[in-house]
């Protein structure tokens, strides 16, 4: 068992999803966290994001249309009793179902879904600028991230990796599924500040950065396409929840102009990030367990 759907107050095993405005019309919210073994990597945080998107989008999360978040962590906890030792818990909450299939009925669906963790190839990234910004941004709506699968297969066709969206307003923004960072000559690190979902992994990266002192300052604010020229940016890096803390080799304008990126592990402010992220999360798993 690796699945559960709760609905009409009731917790489903094989729900129907037939009508489910989450399908036909990709009106859905996501939520991703990782886990080891029954152990959730900040599930304060990411419930805490899942209600504030919910309301947002104008999901009524009351009971008994919506489960109680603790009984959410319960039945997560029962679904990773089944699970490998490192996972990841998925939850999406959509309007409901439809008898028109535009119109929701009035009872909201919330899917709880534990699959294996899948760590990515350590090798950097190769990205490509794609002038895109996600809709509702600070939201993890599902429409969103169907357009950026599209992105991610148009950009790996052409030899990338993924892509990095833009707007001729406030330059870079996101990847598709990562935040993005980058760091000066002169040791700042800035993270672009619109157009963006505010990731937990960035957040815990950015108060890791301030705690760790190496960083001259450490700000939000846009970054133009032009800044990440070599004289102006020394390193570029992602971060997401199955990511952690990842280097970027290059980024390809839309014009084709290739910017490039410090990448190897000794003395670069990536690797010194990642490895303070990696041991947080260790900390974090130890003086969680039961």
């Amino acid at each position: 068992m690796n699945s559960l759907t709760y609905c009409n107050g009731l917790w489903l095993i094989k729900p129907d999803y037939i009508d489910d405005l989450a399908l036909w019309r990709a009106s859905g919210i996501l939520e991703v966290l990782e886990a080891r073994r029954a152990k959730m990597f900040h599930w304060d945080f990411h419930s805490e994001r899942l209600i504030r998107a919910c309301k947002d989008y104008g999901i009524p999360i009351t009971e008994p249309e919506f489960p109680s978040f603790e009984n959410i962590l319960k039945h997560a906890t029962k679904l990773l009793s089944f699970s490998s030792d490192e996972s990841l818990v998925m939850m999406l909450a959509s309007k409901g179902k439809s008898k028109n299939l535009k119109v929701p009925d009035g009872q909201p669906t919330f899917t709880l879904k534990v699959n294996p963790l899948t760590k990515r190839s350590p090798e950097p990234f190769k990205l490509v600028i794609k002038n895109f910004t996600r809709p509702l941004p600070n939201i993890k709506l599902t429409a969103g991230y169907g357009f950026g699968l599209a992105f991610i297969e148009e950009a790996q066709s052409a030899g990338y990796d993924s892509c990095l969206y833009r707007d001729d307003k406030y330059g870079i923004a996101e990847c598709p599924f990562e935040n993005i960072f980058c760091v000066t000559p002169d040791g700042v690190l800035i993270a672009p500040r619109h157009n963006i979902l505010p990731g937990i992994t960035r957040t815990i990266v950015m108060d890791l950065a301030k705690q760790s002192g190496i960083f001259k300052d450490v700000i939000e604010q846009s970054v133009h396409v032009y800044q990440l020229h070599e004289s102006l940016c020394r390193e570029v890096f992602l971060t997401s929840t199955t990511l952690g803390v990842a280097p970027v080799a290059s980024i390809t304008s839309s014009g084709g102009t290739v910017y490039s990126f410090r990448v190897s592990p000794e003395n670069t402010y990536t690797q010194t990030l990642k490895e303070k992220f990696l041991s947080y999360r260790e900390e974090y798993f130890k003086s969680h367990e039961a």
